[in-house]
């Protein structure tokens, strides 16, 4: 199933065209496939193609020659190509299936490490969403779209918070939306939507739907506007209304990114 997929994904012809040659492809194939099914070291990776995975035979590559050398360098390889593969992956699975990327959905998460990473540029302390704050963590922020397909990632030091990772992953996606022709709505949680970060998207000619980060509670409803009834996934009724909200203006008589907002 995962080579058909592979084949579905082009991601042979992908690959040849960043300069793999015939047999470092079908080893790159090999090992995502393999990699897939059975998540493992490049060490354990090898001894299970060769005792219990008839792999090669649908790859075309030369059992003989899988080695845990060769599969260290075969994935530096792939990660040297990671952005372009990504990018390769967002515009055609969009055309194979033929959905929109209207809607994508920004959140971060991170995982933390057992062990000391003392020389690590990457991992680091900061705060764990899984409580372990004697762990050093690295962040990964991931934008998908309404359908679940990834359309991006970015891998983050353990100190990048919420807020401050949007305008670097947006900054990233940009190009790549821009070459899709799509401007779509940021859908993300009150823990990234600070009034800088609306106020990026917003330059930046993105629309977006959030939590707001305060209870506004100087709000007036709108005439003719009537509440709407709506079901969630366990069938209880929630009900919303499109109401208007006071904003306070700074010191300088500037009101807020948010000010223009629906709520």
């Amino acid at each position: 199933m995962c080579c058909e997929t592979i084949k579905k994904l082009r991601i042979s012809e992908f690959l040849q065209r960043q300069g793999f040659t015939e047999e470092q492809t079908a080893l790159a194939v090999t090992q995502i496939a393999i990699r897939a099914t059975h998540p493992a070291s490049e060490q354990a990776t090898a001894k299970w193609i060769k005792n219990n995975s008839d792999i090669c035979r649908l790859t075309g590559y030369d059992m003989d020659k899988v080695t845990k050398d060769k599969l260290y360098k075969s994935a530096i390889r792939l990660y040297d190509v990671r952005r372009e593969l990504m990018s390769h992956l967002s515009s055609w699975t969009k055309e194979l299936f033929a959905y929109d990327d209207n809607l994508i959905l920004y959140d971060l998460t991170n995982t933390y490490a057992e062990g000391c990473y003392d020389d690590s540029k990457v991992w680091d302390y900061g705060r764990s969403k899984e409580k372990r704050h004697d762990c050093k963590l690295i962040v990964l922020a991931l934008v998908v779209n309404s359908h679940g397909f990834p359309k991006h990632y970015q891998l983050f030091d353990g100190r990048m918070t919420d807020t401050d990772s949007l305008q670097k992953i947006i900054g990233s996606l940009d190009e790549q939306m821009k070459s899709l022709g799509v401007s779509p709505i940021v859908v993300m949680d009150a823990g990234i939507s600070t009034e800088d970060n609306l106020a990026m998207l917003k330059k930046k000619g993105y629309k977006y739907l959030c939590v707001s980060r305060s209870s506004s509670k100087a709000y007036d409803t709108i005439e003719g506007e009537e509440r709407q009834q709506l079901k969630d996934n366990r069938g209880q009724t929630l009900e919303i209304q499109r109401v208007k909200v006071s904003h306070e203006a700074d010191k300088e008589g500037n009101l807020p990114a948010s000010a223009t907002d629906t709520y």
